[in-house]
């Protein structure tokens, strides 16, 4: 994640060194596993004991399966060389494998879990909101119509804010204070769901 940060500070100094389709797919390829993730992370934190590794397959694939836009970023990755494929693939096995390694964990652990992966998606949700208002603006006062959407400058920092804050998150998480009191770093938006521990 600090790398993503720092790729983005980068492109927000030298904007024009870096091509437009790939901050694209970055950010696309980072929203449309959000659901996904969370999905899986709600379901591993809530499991009483590890599940056989083929229950946790079926778990898995079934839930990324549900999630359409993952299987798509799967095939446009893939058309984008290895490079970009292998650590978006990867990313989807961490994943998975965490439903073998989080039901044994401590109920710290889970929530600390969920709340990273559930304020990840929360951020997402704002930022997307954010990003989309600020092009309206860029269409209306520029001359660039509906490109400003996807000018390069405004995605370096739509993704440099989502990383800063996600990043930021961690360290929270990780801190004392959240070990004394849980809470999502949204909790208007959460209402208590990275704290919630029921078995399913």
């Amino acid at each position: 994640m600090l790398i993503a940060v720092a790729v983005f500070a980068y492109g927000s100094v030298y904007g024009s060194t870096i091509e437009m389709p790939t901050l694209t797919l970055a950010l696309v390829a980072d929203g449309a596993t959000l659901l996904a993730f969370a999905s899986l992370i709600d379901v591993a934190t809530r499991l009483r004991k590890t599940p056989p590794w083929w229950l946790a397959m079926i778990i898995g694939v079934g839930i990324l399966a549900f999630n359409g836009d993952v299987i798509g970023m799967l095939g446009i990755a893939l058309s984008q060389g290895a490079w970009i494929f292998v650590p978006f693939a990867w990313s989807l096995i961490e994943r998975i494998r965490e439903l073998w390694t989080l039901p044994s964990a401590s109920p710290l652990e889970k929530i600390r879990r969920r709340t990273l992966v559930f304020d990840r998606l929360y951020v997402g949700i704002a930022i997307m909101g954010l990003w989309i208002c600020a092009g309206l603006v860029m269409v209306f006062v520029g001359d660039k119509g509906i490109e400003s959407f996807f000018d390069v400058r405004l995605l370096i920092i739509v993704g440099l804010v989502f990383y800063a804050i996600a990043a930021a998150n961690v360290w929270r998480v990780h801190g004392s204070a959240y070990a004394q009191r849980p809470s999502s770093l949204m909790p208007w938006f959460d209402k208590g769901n990275a704290v919630q521990l029921d078995p399913l």
